[in-house]
């Protein structure tokens, strides 16, 4: 294990509160008050801190002590982390009105704009103390559900390579439309593949530059569009 985690091997992980402590009061005695420890323990804490991270952590400004800017990172992680981490070695209830956790979704701007933007709202009202992380979408996305670096993929159609540990969940759906401009003349009402094929395209791309649920039919006729604007979005 400490091969697949080498730098988890340098610190005591029952440090991380008191480094958490340490971080935000910027203060030792309140800090060891905080983590119930005496003041020349938390001080043998600290130390053991310093070494391991390769950092002051805390040094002295004016009367007081300020943080190093590793310290601000690892404080920023360390809000995150530490509420993940106690509801990993908690109990399997989940409590929406006290939780602290920080949900990671993947998706594109679409996504977020429908569904993302909803759930948050929701939240305020049921879940005041959740916060969400949405990150761009890309090839890796359901990887990283699969990996644990995030909670939730967000993505568009079926998916061939879908890991087979993954729980899919059709959201909802939607039609397409095809939008022409007002001097494109057909004969009739309707027009072949081919005509469709044969007219130029302006494309908003949605993931690995292609709109998925029309390139892929396309790709597997052999066909594919004359596509003379390309807008990607994430």
């Amino acid at each position: 294990m400490t091969q697949q985690f080498p730098n988890l091997a340098r610190i005591d992980l029952n440090q991380l509160l008191a480094l958490q402590a340490i971080l935000e009061e910027k203060h030792i005695t309140r800090a060891a008050a905080r983590a119930s420890l005496s003041q020349p323990a938390m001080s043998r804490v600290l130390g053991r801190l310093r070494s391991a991270l390769g950092d002051d952590l805390l040094i002295r400004s004016g009367v007081g002590y300020e943080r190093t800017p590793r310290g601000d990172r690892l404080l920023q992680e360390l809000e995150v982390l530490l509420p993940r981490l106690n509801a990993v070695i908690g109990s399997n209830d989940f409590d929406p009105s006290t939780s602290q956790q920080c949900f990671r979704v993947a998706g594109t701007d679409y996504a977020a704009a429908i569904i993302v933007s909803g759930t948050v709202r929701l939240c305020r009202q049921s879940a005041p103390g959740v916060r969400v992380e949405v990150v761009g979408w890309t090839q890796d996305s359901y990887r990283d559900v699969e990996m644990g670096r995030c909670d939730v993929a967000l993505g568009v159609g079926s998916v061939p390579t879908l890991p087979k540990e993954l729980k899919v969940e059709v959201l909802y759906q939607e039609n397409f439309v095809c939008l022409m401009s007002t001097d494109t003349k057909f004969k009739g009402k309707r027009f072949s593949l081919d005509e469709y094929l044969r007219r130029p395209h302006a494309v908003v791309a949605t993931a690995e530059g292609r709109q998925t649920m029309i390139d892929r039919p396309l790709a597997d006729l052999g066909k594919q569009r004359n596509v003379v604007r390309l807008c990607r979005k994430n």
